[in-house]
């Protein structure tokens, strides 16, 4: 085979609903429709409010959570120590849910009730009469005469719906010889919060968040005796839900594959509570589930962490790795997933990823990103080429930054992203979050040959600006071996008076796990992996830099990496050329004194 790889004819993918638009005049409209959606669902919420009746009286199936808890957290909140979003807060005189001068995303973290499941790691009858206290508290400080500004991120629907799972699914440790008191307090308010859900889930403008809330109802209502009448109601609610935002292939209309796996988490015990039980699983609902579990395997790197697209901000393995050890039917994992936007080239223990859709709307993503055709690239369980991903808590720079066309392993012209971002406060108000508009044309085409597998990809997010349209055809050889690629600039006519002397770069963003040589003549970059496995970088028609970079989805830590930059004129040529090829360990008795020249093009 020749050593450029071959191109596929292009084809375009399927649109979804959720996608941002390409140009700021097609914002109105989804800006006005999104307005009397939101309306005429607030008018259908109405009897909701009225309607609830039924109360919780006990517990009824319990859930095999899949989340497991940090007993060293546990032992800090016995000390009164609240560590959130990478800030520590004590517990004073007046209770910590009363704490002033605090972060929302602290704040959002505490009302949420999500850390009950690290006390649970501390099985001693102290530790369940601190979560009682707790909830005590909570129920007080929030009660309706002290409501305050500070309170009223505990009532935002994300914060309810994850205080009612986190509640519904810790209920039988810390309930276990409980007074009664505590009881009836603890299910008054759950009936409240319950109450509060049936409307949002309705009036909702954010799509996720009415997704969420409707999970949360399907835990109440199967999690609690007293509400079993309602468990119809709240799966048809969620099945509606799961029917507009989980695709065909599996993904969330986030295309965030950490939203996937969050949702997955909540959903899974579920199930399994109802299969444990003997009762029906919804039809709709188990074939959601039966969707999305393939695309979580998708999704999921060797070393058993996610793919970093679009919003992740934690790559950890664990909890990943107990949803797919539920999954009895091991559906087959895709290898182009055309509604999600992504395509996988998977040969021998090599694997690549690549963004080919166009970013979501904050209505579903809070991580949208100018990412279209990067890519990441893996060795087994060595990441070599990521994205920076995006950053747990800290700054609104980060959060902006993490987005841009810079942040990929992608093509980059004039220093500007492929895609336009939004982040002024008027539209993250308008819209919940930043927009990031699309390209307006985003075409792909993929194929398996005898000699690899073979993509191509073109987007126009720059013909307006610059007058050239990136093609992007990739080459990954039968062994895993030969990772090959070329950056194409094609002039776009209607715009040519935009064509003049751009610069561009292409980044390939490096795991903090690799580390990185440029040869003396400046020609190539040699790779050294974790597992000791060797890889050599070589590129042609540029300039090959290697510039200081970060990783950021660990942990709420920005760590220090490096990135190779191939840097030009775009046209000047109009192609470049860039090859990965792994270093082959020598036989033994072999008398070679240094490894094979390798030949690139």
């Amino acid at each position: 085979m020749s050593d450029v790889a071959p191109k596929l004819p292009i084809a375009g993918s399927p649109v979804s609903s959720f996608e941002a638009p390409a140009e700021l005049s097609g914002l109105l409209g989804i800006g006005v429709r999104t307005f009397f959606q939101t309306q005429k669902r607030r008018l259908s919420a109405l009897p909701n409010g009225f309607a609830f009746t039924a109360k919780p009286d006990g517990l009824a199936l319990p859930f095999d959570v899949l989340n497991q808890g940090n007993g060293a957290r546990a032992a800090a909140f016995y000390r009164g120590e609240f560590k959130f979003a990478g800030k520590t807060h004590l517990r004073g005189n007046d209770g910590i849910f009363c704490k002033k001068n605090t972060e929302d995303e602290w704040q959002r973290e505490l009302h949420s009730f999500s850390w009950l499941v690290d006390m649970e790691t501390g099985n001693r009858e102290m530790v369940r009469a601190n979560c009682r206290a707790l909830i005590c508290e909570w129920i007080k400080s929030t009660s309706v005469n002290n409501i305050g500004q500070r309170q009223r991120v505990a009532f935002d629907c994300p914060v309810v719906a994850r205080r009612v799972i986190s509640w519904v699914q810790g209920a039988p440790f810390f309930l276990q010889n409980c007074p009664a008191s505590f009881e009836q307090k603890f299910y008054s308010s759950l009936a409240g919060q319950i109450s509060m859900l049936l409307r949002k889930v309705l009036t909702q403008r954010n799509d996720l968040s009415r997704l969420q809330a409707a999970i949360a109802l399907v835990v109440a209502t199967t999690g609690l005796s007293g509400l079993e009448k309602m468990r119809a109601v709240a799966f048809r609610r969620l099945n509606v839900e799961l029917g507009k935002q989980i695709f065909a292939d599996g993904g969330h209309a986030s295309r965030n594959p950490q939203v996937l796996r969050d949702l997955l988490a909540d959903l899974i015990p579920v199930r399994t509570a109802l299969e444990k039980a003997r009762l029906e699983v919804p039809v709709e609902f188990n074939a959601a589930l039966e969707r999305m579990l393939p695309a979580l395997r998708f999704f999921t790197y060797l070393d058993g962490g996610l793919a970093v697209f679009n919003g992740v901000d934690d790559t950890a393995s664990g909890l990943v790795r107990r949803i797919l050890e539920t999954d009895s039917v091991h559906g087959k994992p895709l290898i182009h997933a055309p509604h999600s936007g992504y395509v996988r080239l998977l040969q021998g223990t090599s694997n690549v990823m690549v963004d080919t859709g166009k970013p979501a709307l904050p209505s579903v993503a809070s991580g949208a990103a100018a990412g279209v055709l990067a890519f990441e690239f893996c060795d087994g369980a060595s990441r070599i080429v990521t994205n920076c991903g995006h950053v747990q808590y800290g700054k609104d720079a980060w959060d902006s930054a993490s987005r841009r066309t810079q942040a990929h392993s992608g093509l980059c012209l004039d220093n500007q992203s492929s895609s336009k971002i939004l982040d002024s406060k008027f539209w993250q108000r308008l819209f919940g979050g930043s927009v990031v508009l699309s390209a307006h044309n985003v075409e792909t085409e993929t194929a398996s040959l005898k000699e690899g597998a073979v993509f191509s990809g073109r987007h126009d997010g720059y013909a307006k600006s610059h007058g050239v349209v990136h093609e992007r055809s990739l080459f990954l050889s039968a062994n895993g071996f030969d990772f090959r690629g070329e950056d194409s600039f094609v002039p776009e006519m209607e715009y040519a008076e935009q064509i003049g002397a751009t610069p561009f770069a292409i980044r390939f963003h490096l795991h903090p796990s690799v580390r990185a040589t440029l040869s003396q003549d400046g020609a190539s970059a040699m790779l050294l992996l974790a597992n000791k496995t060797g890889w050599r970088f070589s590129a042609r028609g540029c300039q090959l830099k290697l510039e200081e970079s970060v990783y950021l989805p660990e942990n709420g830590r920005v760590r220090k990496t490096y990135q190779l930059v191939l840097r030009g004129i775009a046209g000047r040529p109009d192609k470049v050329h860039w090859a990965f090829k792994r270093i082959e360990k020598r036989k033994q008795g072999s008398t070679k004194t240094k490894p094979e020249e390798l030949v690139l093009f």
